[in-house]
């Protein structure tokens, strides 16, 4: 009835805060105010879970955030992995001989494959771990700026987590590794008879 008083505007009174007394447990205060709530569809959020609450548009803008971000990495791993294929199948074409050579002193063609397979995930190691270390200072950048140009409120926080440096890591050598498969499907069929030709 108080918050009604206040704001003029009973019908729009969709939350209010609690400020405990000094000295006051917090956790205490949040049972006592769960009980005196029981039976009415108010909730009562505390510490962490105040900011959904509070900051009603945070999220809203987290889940463009997470839709933003899904366009633009499917977009970037798509490009990543043509960009691979096309370098990987140069690298094959320019060795050729070589791994014909190879499958002319009885190498299989599952060994090809292994072969390049290996040095793919080795490259993508590499790439994969600089490129998710210079993630972490790039997505701080491109927070501050959406927030710069409106696109998501200062309210909703930049936060890092292991997760996304990890998925990137995978992402990279799986992207390499399909490469590599891709780019040596032709060199690995070869016959040797035909590598000795060559």
């Amino acid at each position: 009835q108080r918050a009604a008083e206040l704001s003029g505007r009973p019908d729009q009174v969709t939350a209010f805060g609690v400020l405990p007394a000094k000295g006051a447990d917090p956790e205490r205060v949040r049972r006592d105010l769960a009980r005196a709530l029981h039976g009415t569809t108010a909730q009562v959020s505390t510490g962490d879970a105040r900011g959904p609450v509070e900051f009603l548009d945070a999220a809203a803008a987290r889940t463009r955030l997470v839709s933003m971000g899904g366009a633009m990495g499917g977009t970037s791993l798509l490009v990543a992995v043509l960009v691979v294929v096309g370098t990987f199948a140069l690298t094959v074409q320019q060795r050729h001989r070589e791994l014909a050579l190879l499958r002319a002193i009885a190498a299989t063609s599952g060994q090809i494959r292994k072969l390049l397979g290996r040095e793919a995930l080795i490259v993508g190691a590499a790439a994969g771990t600089a490129g998710a270390l210079l993630g972490l200072p790039l997505g701080g950048w491109l927070h501050a700026r959406f927030v710069a140009l409106g696109a998501v409120p200062a309210t909703l926080e930049h936060t890092v987590s292991v997760f996304p440096p990890l998925a990137a890591l995978a992402a990279t050598l799986l992207g390499a590794w399909a490469a590599a498969r891709i780019a040596s499907r032709r060199v690995a069929r070869i016959r040797p008879a035909e590598a000795l030709a060559e």
